[in-house]
């Protein structure tokens, strides 16, 4: 709920009040005015017609016997004399006589022709009674027919007539006792007017004073009433009003505990409200700036991470270069293994071409005497195959130099493949030292062949002169032995040139099988590098989600301080005691 819908709030509230007419005590008061009334009326519809009939039958019976008294009288008057039906004498006997209290009441008497003989009005005498009852009565008297006394109902000039009758002397006169229905019932109607208004003044004073209990009465609700409106307007302050209606015995008084008892739960409920709606705004606040915090780290953390797969990425270029660089490097070793082996094969040629020599001295050894000249250019051939000798061992030791650093650097190289910083940089440098080393080694190998090639060409030079001075071995046969004991020092370089040649051929060996370790480590890393570009990927993309989701968690931190600054605001129009 907002503020601002308070005020219609306090409009339905003053809407719903109560007016006068929709009281409670008006509504009493009017049931008992109510009830009075009904209570009144229907004495009245049951009361009054029975008492309308009794007085009407006693009245009746009066009539009838007041009617039959006269009419004895006259019937001993008209016994004596007819003159007793002449008008005076009736009115000296009729004259005053009539029902008491009935003004209207009155004796009249008609003849048997239907002339009157005698009526109060004097104007009326001698006149026909122009009645219907009364005319059927005097037909059935001419027709001898002389009923008993009874009572005639009509209607005369608009009024109920009651009129008793007895037959004088056989029908010498009818005397009739007249009373007006109205004077007849003029007591029941009196009583019904008094009736009415003594309950008329009943009605009011129960009214006035059934109001005034009711007002009494209904004055601890209307202050119930009061109290629940502050309650409303959301004033939940403590009133002394209603710790007074507690007191009270009755029902007001549970009515006002109870309300008491909502009264501390309210204020017990809007204070927790209030301490917990202030908790939930910090904690909204703080989850806001922790969730913009947050979503600023993630921000880096997405950049620094963008940052690595693009150097991921091109650490896997570089690596894959340094792999390719280290295959042809790995080409160029084989290569020169290649070369060893052949070098080796020369190697032992030689070899076999020195213990042929060898034996061919033993053959010369017969013909010394005429290979003194030969032996003498064999001598310079063979010196000259001792400086060829010397240059192999130089190229040999040149060749495992290399070697040496080859094999430091391949260890340079493993170690700038564990690191693999920088996008690969050290492996570029080590494979273009590996090259140059390669080249030199193909350079020495080269030397190495020329060397022999040229030992050969000595070699094939030293068979010729050692053919052409054949025919003068003999003849030089006391220096074969100084030339046996030169060769057998070329025989011992040959064999130490072919040793350092096999220790050439091994140091290649190893080197191959370095450089088949480097390419699978080379291999392996670029593996590795490639995976690591692959999960800084799908690290990147799972840190732009978070990156998402920390904002949806912003971004409803927000609204939730917004919720509680309103929650807040809203509980504040509670007004509580100051100890709340």
């Amino acid at each position: 709920m907002k503020e601002k819908d308070f005020p219609a709030k306090e409009k339905r509230t003053a809407a719903s009040g109560t007016s006068r007419l929709s009281s409670i005590k008006t509504r009493v008061v009017s049931v008992l005015l109510f009830s009075l009334i009904a209570t009144v009326l229907l004495s009245i519809w049951i009361i009054i017609p029975n008492v309308k009939k009794n007085i009407i039958s006693t009245t009746q019976s009066y009539m009838l016997d007041l009617t039959a008294s006269y009419g004895k009288v006259l019937d001993q008057n008209t016994n004596i004399s007819i003159i007793y039906l002449h008008a005076d004498r009736l009115e000296t006997l009729l004259g005053n006589v009539g029902l008491q209290n009935v003004d209207s009441s009155y004796f009249y008497v008609l003849g048997p022709e239907g002339n009157i003989l005698f009526h109060p009005d004097k104007n009326s005498i001698g006149q026909t009674a122009d009645i219907p009852a009364v005319s059927s009565l005097l037909e059935q008297v001419r027709e001898g027919d002389f009923p008993e006394p009874d009572i005639l109902s009509y209607d005369y000039k608009g009024q109920g007539i009651y009129a008793s009758y007895y037959i004088v002397n056989s029908g010498k006169a009818i005397l009739f006792l007249i009373a007006n229905e109205n004077d007849v019932l003029k007591p029941v109607t009196d009583v019904s007017r008094l009736a009415f208004l003594y309950s008329s003044i009943l009605a009011l004073l129960l009214s006035i004073s059934g109001y005034l209990l009711i007002a009494w009465m209904t004055r601890p609700i209307v202050t119930i009433s009061e109290i629940i409106k502050k309650f409303a307007n959301m004033d939940l302050t403590e009133d002394t009003r209603l710790e007074q209606i507690c007191r009270r015995k009755d029902e007001t008084g549970a009515m006002g505990t109870a309300l008491l008892s909502l009264r501390s739960a309210l204020t017990d409920v809007i204070s927790d409200i209030k301490e917990q709606s202030a908790l939930l705004y910090r904690t909204s606040e703080s989850l806001n700036s922790s969730a913009a915090e947050t979503a600023g780290t993630v921000q880096n953390v997405e950049r620094a991470v963008s940052e690595i797969a693009v150097g991921a990425a091109s650490q896997a270029e570089e690596t894959q270069k340094a792999s390719d660089d280290i295959l042809i490097i790995g080409n160029m070793v084989q290569n020169t293994s290649s070369e060893v082996s052949s070098l080796r094969s020369i190697a032992q040629s030689i070899r076999v071409s020195s213990d042929m020599a060898d034996s061919t001295l033993h053959e010369l050894h017969s013909v010394n005497q005429r290979a003194i000249d030969s032996i003498n250019i064999i001598y310079k051939q063979t010196h000259t195959t001792n400086e060829s000798a010397l240059k192999i061992r130089e190229a040999t030791s040149l060749i495992s130099a290399i070697a040496d650093e080859t094999s430091l650097l391949s260890l340079n190289a493993s170690i700038e493949a564990a690191r693999a910083g920088e996008a690969g940089r050290g492996f570029a440098v080590v494979a273009s030292q590996i090259q140059k080393l390669a080249e030199q080694s193909n350079e020495s190998a080269s030397q190495i062949d020329s060397i022999i090639h040229d030992l050969l060409e000595d070699s094939q030079k030293a068979v010729e002169t050692m053919e052409s001075v054949r025919e003068i071995m003999m003849q030089q046969n006391e220096n074969v032995t100084q030339t046996g004991s030169a060769f057998t020092q070329v025989q011992g370089g040959i064999a130490s040139s072919a040793a350092n040649v096999d220790t050439i051929a091994n140091r290649t060996d190893q080197l191959n099988s370095a450089r088949v370790n480097i390419v699978d480590v080379v291999q392996n890393l670029t593996s590795i590098a490639e995976q690591n570009a692959a999960n800084t990927q799908e690290t990147s993309a799972a840190v732009l989600e978070v990156a998402n989701v920390m904002q949806e968690i912003s971004r409803y931190a927000s609204k939730l301080q917004e919720i509680a600054s309103s929650l807040e605001t809203n509980v504040d129009t509670f007004q509580l005691d100051q100890s709340q």
